[in-house]
């Protein structure tokens, strides 16, 4: 069965829709899904996560996690890369401008902080 891997998995939005997504599809529910994220603590949160669903869905996915980036490649067969430039500080510096300025928030990319955050990416 395939290994599917997940580079920043400590992002809890983006994480729990592809685990929901991988474990809810009948062919991966054999397979090895390799959580890897710089950050143990919110690593050690997302494979409980993942292996809590699992269980509630009754599939014999097998969870591992490491933050050792090498070790999770190793013998990969899909690897989704996720990962957020500068960290959280731009995100929680959007939504603190934001709200003083009364401007709904929607999502770290949408609304004004989205718009700003694809503007930065342009050359």
């Amino acid at each position: 069965m395939p290994k599917v891997v997940l580079i920043g998995a400590g992002s809890y939005v983006l994480v729990r829709d592809f685990i929901s997504d991988v474990v809810s599809h009948p062919c991966l529910g054999e397979s090895t899904l390799t959580l890897h994220d710089t950050d143990k603590e919110r690593l050690e949160l997302t494979a409980a996560y993942a292996r809590k669903l699992a269980r509630q869905q009754n599939i014999n996915l097998r969870i591992e996690f490491t933050t050792d980036r090498r070790a999770a490649l190793d013998s990969a067969d899909y690897v989704i890369n996720s990962f957020r430039s500068g960290g959280w500080a731009p995100v929680i510096k959007d939504r603190e401008i934001t709200m003083r300025l009364g401007i709904e928030i929607q999502s770290d990319a949408m609304g004004v902080g989205g718009v700003f955050s694809g503007l930065a990416a342009c050359p």
